[in-house]
């Protein structure tokens, strides 16, 4: 979420941009007086109030948001990265986002709106690698020479457009290390028999006597990203199992026969969550990539065909990430967090489970296409204005 706040000489100007590779809106006030005028002439909006510039930065600040001031990094010498992902928008278009940041990580936190700069945003009703491809041109061309590396998630259509375009491709590291548990573990019946039943348990007796019991709750899209906490419920449950009533113990005796499945899952979703919270605050060097290469011999030290295939993949994947650093002290961003979050400190505030504290909730912010009558449609190209504001 970015938000800027300016003025040119007398004339006062505001403008807003919120950001969330899923929503976007810009509202813009000249003079509030005629801009209340200028909204209800053009776009027939009739708002009782225009708050002034000190109201907004205020409300602005204490819902959490940031105030964007200005590029991250300046100076044409510096080296620079990029990070490009893409979402769906209302009505299924597609905005692909460029952010740009200094290529060697500068703290050990993640991160924050002050530390990226809005190389390019752009929508469109479809997307393909070559469309991709002229968005990596259009922020070379504009930066003046191409980012020492690109980070994105795994997409095929960035994959392919990053590799045409000759560019370094670093993959963001939750992502890197999630895909080989999805490939092993996402189409193996064992492992959808337990979630399939654990879910339903959730349905079943959540307004039962055992509903105090339940597990968490499993997202139906990306169910990977939440797994560690309905694994750590299935062996507390395994734990207690022999203090549990009669009924009880009859409706999750499924945790002991998924107890297989769910015990060698803990040992995998170990070693990734030690990988995230280790290569995140760190960044990607050869120090903090060879460390997490010595904890696969420690914590995945099972010989069963599973665990040495997906040993077999991380470390792989770990040592083509490493191999691309540009030299012996290099330490790169490996986390493209700053674009999945609503704010840059979002996942902060929010608790990891979400049975815990604050309820997880969803911000629409709704994008305004067009506006005045059937008659006398308003002549804004609103699409060319989003796209040519950076």
């Amino acid at each position: 979420m970015f938000i800027t706040l300016s003025a040119f000489g007398k004339t006062r100007f505001i403008f807003f941009s919120l950001l969330h590779l899923g929503q976007f809106i810009l509202f813009f006030f000249c003079k509030y007086r005629k801009a209340f005028l200028v909204s209800n002439a053009v776009f027939g909006w009739k708002p009782e109030k225009i708050p002034n510039r000190n109201s907004i930065e205020n409300r602005v600040k204490k819902s959490g948001y940031g105030i964007y001031k200005g590029p991250a990094y300046a100076s044409t010498e510096e080296e620079h990265a990029q990070i490009t992902d893409e979402s769906m928008m209302p009505g299924s278009e597609k905005m692909p986002v460029s952010l740009g940041v200094r290529a060697e990580k500068q703290s050990d936190v993640s991160l924050k709106t002050s530390d990226v700069k809005v190389l390019d945003i752009s929508v469109a009703s479809s997307r393909n690698s070559t469309g991709i491809k002229a968005v990596l041109a259009a922020t070379q061309k504009k930066e003046g020479k191409p980012p020492l590396y690109v980070m994105s998630n795994n997409d095929i259509k960035l994959n392919r457009a990053i590799r045409e375009s000759k560019q370094v491709h670093i993959r963001n590291i939750g992502h890197m290390t999630a895909l080989p548990v999805e490939k092993q573990y996402g189409k193996d019946k064992h492992f959808k028999a337990c979630t399939k039943t654990i879910a339903g348990v959730r349905v079943r007796e959540v307004m039962r006597e055992t509903g105090c019991l339940l597990p968490p709750r499993q997202r139906s899209t990306a169910r990977f990203m939440n797994l560690p906490h309905t694994l750590e419920w299935s062996r507390n449950m395994q734990r207690i199992f022999a203090s549990l009533n009669a009924n009880e113990r009859q409706t999750f005796d499924f945790v002991n026969t998924h107890g297989k499945t769910t015990s060698g899952l803990i040992d995998v979703f170990g070693f990734v969550n030690g990988v995230l919270k280790r290569v995140k605050p760190e960044g990607l060097s050869k120090k903090s990539i060879d460390a997490c290469l010595k904890e696969t011999d420690r914590i995945l030290n099972s010989r069963n065909k599973r665990m040495v295939w997906f040993k077999s993949s991380v470390r792989g994947q770990l040592e083509r990430e490493r191999d691309k650093l540009a030299g012996e002290k290099s330490v790169w961003n490996a986390s493209s967090d700053m674009t999945e979050s609503l704010f840059g400190c979002c996942r902060f505030k929010r608790p990891g489970n979400p049975l815990h504290g604050v309820t997880a909730y969803a911000l629409i912010l709704p994008l305004l296409a067009q506006t005045g009558d059937k008659d006398r449609p308003s002549a804004v190209e609103f699409k060319r204005c989003l796209e040519g504001v950076l």
